[in-house]
């Protein structure tokens, strides 16, 4: 798979060196066309059936988290949203807060904040890189 002779592209490869994939799975089968096959699965890290995933729980303290924003004078009201988006073990999160301005105007106010979430594996912290 490292080699991937007479694949057009190295996504095997790839997966195989990316830094952010610290387990993986794999089974070796038949195959009706190609009379045996392996399918590899890659995972940053094992989650214990019936245990709580620590990625969705620091993702859901992530999302609660207060945002705070200097509000001008001279505010009626305002609504906010987050918007987050997740690469590997990374998420940035976007709020844009709209403020509704007395003389009825709408201002735009918005912060992006970045984690970086812990993987475990059977109790243990992987380190990342």
């Amino acid at each position: 798979m490292i080699v991937d002779d007479g694949v057009s592209n190295r996504g095997h490869r790839e997966n195989i060196f990316n830094s952010e994939f610290n387990v993986m799975g794999c089974n070796t089968g038949e195959h009706k066309d190609f009379n045996s096959m392996t399918c590899v699965d890659y995972a940053g890290a094992f989650v214990t059936s019936g245990e709580p995933d620590p990625i969705e729980r620091q993702m859901d303290e992530f999302l609660k988290e207060d945002v705070i924003f200097d509000m001008p004078d001279e505010v009626r009201s305002w609504k906010q949203n987050s918007k987050i988006q997740v690469q590997g073990n990374i998420a940035k999160k976007t709020t844009i807060r709209t403020l509704k301005m007395k003389d009825g105007t709408e201002k735009n106010l918005e912060q992006t904040s970045e984690r970086k979430f812990e993987l475990w594996t059977e109790g243990e912290i992987i380190v990342n890189q």
